[in-house]
């Protein structure tokens, strides 16, 4: 059963200030989180203690379920904030991510700087999320599923009941006599999560009855992997730096062998906040970018980011979206003027530069080919000059 010593040790080895907030579901796990954090305040370093509940509108009985939270933590003497969110999933998108996704952005905006949230996972939910990333074919950062601590926005998440499996919280919630919301979506295995928790875990179980804390072991071990990993990475990533964080070498990147480079690339687009691409798209660009004559411009496309190569740099960057070739429109120079990439400012000069008459407007267009300006008794094409800036083929038709 749950132990409030071993649960305010698991507290009190992270820092704590301000506010403490538990995320409060109303199901058994937050429940029993809530409870027990209770029973623990005169020992917690906190101003207060105060839960949120996330109104998700996902269930007929949501605002009933949100009553509830409210009406527990406050005979618990917590305050409870209900927050509501559009978890609705688009076509395509998985709800759970969606719903998790909503949860995240709408808490981020009610924690302040330093301040830590308390999520109720436990060791079977750890072992069903090492299992999901095993089925994904994810790899050591994948593996290490969830992180006692970390970082929502400036605030903090901290999952204490990690070290506890469900019926360690079964235990104390009987013992305690408490009363929790069943929400019926758990037991929905169309779920990928309800099928690992329903149909999988139970008979692992009973041929190894510890398997909840062996894959929170593994996970533990794939966690410290990832962060010795991620040290070595940082340097060689610097080692490779080109002009700008989105661009590197590609002659410093290909002194390293590919599996270093595969790894290279992967520290570099998570830095950049870029979605990490398949390992199907990983290989081609390694074979038809990076290994591409210099002369060649390849471009490797994946959902919400693409790689290039300019001369000697690899550049990642979110899709560019150039727009369409007939793009145009008209500007007075009094007011900076938006660009589909960037501004046009028009400065005032005595003597030189251009003079447009009263109440005459210039045409901007996207290049067409052949422009060229007069300038200082010359004139001057475009195309030499944007060569000679070194400007990306993919930026000069912006």
């Amino acid at each position: 059963m749950l132990q409030l010593e071993s649960l305010l040790a698991q507290l009190t080895a992270y820092p704590l200030q301000g506010r403490l907030w538990i995320a409060y579901s109303g199901g058994m796990d937050s429940h029993v989180l809530l409870h027990a954090v209770a029973q623990l305040r005169e020992q917690l370093p906190v101003t207060a203690l105060h839960a949120v509940h996330i109104h998700h509108g996902l269930q007929a009985a949501a605002d009933e379920w949100a009553s509830h939270c409210q009406r527990t933590s406050t005979a618990l003497g917590i305050p409870c904030t209900v927050l509501r969110v559009n978890a609705q999933a688009q076509a395509g998108e998985s709800p759970e991510a969606r719903a998790r996704e909503a949860r995240y952005q709408a808490l981020q905006t009610l924690l302040t700087a330093g301040e830590m949230l308390l999520l109720a996972q436990h060791a079977d939910d750890q072992a069903e999320t090492v299992l999901l990333q095993l089925l994904r074919g994810a790899g050591n950062a994948g593996l290490a599923a969830m992180p006692v601590r970390s970082a929502l926005g400036q605030a903090w998440k901290l999952r204490p009941l990690l070290p506890f499996t469900r019926a360690d919280l079964q235990a104390y919630a009987h013992a305690q006599q408490l009363q929790w919301i069943e929400d019926p979506s758990n037991a929905d295995t169309r779920y990928d999560r309800n099928f690992l928790r329903h149909q999988v875990l139970p008979v692992l179980s009973q041929r190894w009855p510890a398997v909840a804390h062996t894959f929170s072991r593994a996970a533990q071990h794939q966690a410290e992997t990832h962060e010795l990993l991620q040290s070595y990475l940082a340097a060689d990533c610097q080692a490779c730096r080109a002009a700008a964080d989105n661009q590197l070498s590609i002659k410093a990147l290909q002194q390293f062998e590919p599996i270093r480079q595969r790894h290279i690339l992967r520290y570099w687009l998570a830095q950049l906040q870029l979605p990490m691409p398949s390992t199907v798209k990983l290989s081609q660009i390694l074979n038809e970018v990076i290994a591409a004559e210099l002369d060649r411009q390849p471009c490797v496309h994946w959902t919400g980011a693409e790689m290039r190569r300019y001369r000697g740099a690899l550049y990642a960057l979110p899709p560019q979206m150039p727009p369409p070739a007939n793009w145009s429109c008209t500007w007075d120079l009094q007011q900076p003027l938006k660009l589909p990439k960037g501004y046009l400012v028009a400065t005032r000069r005595r003597g030189e530069g251009l003079r447009l008459p009263e109440g005459e407007q210039v045409t901007v267009r996207l290049r067409q080919g052949g422009e060229s300006w007069y300038w200082q008794g010359h004139h001057h094409k475009l195309k030499k000059q944007v060569q000679t800036l070194q400007l990306p083929t993919w930026e000069r038709g912006f």
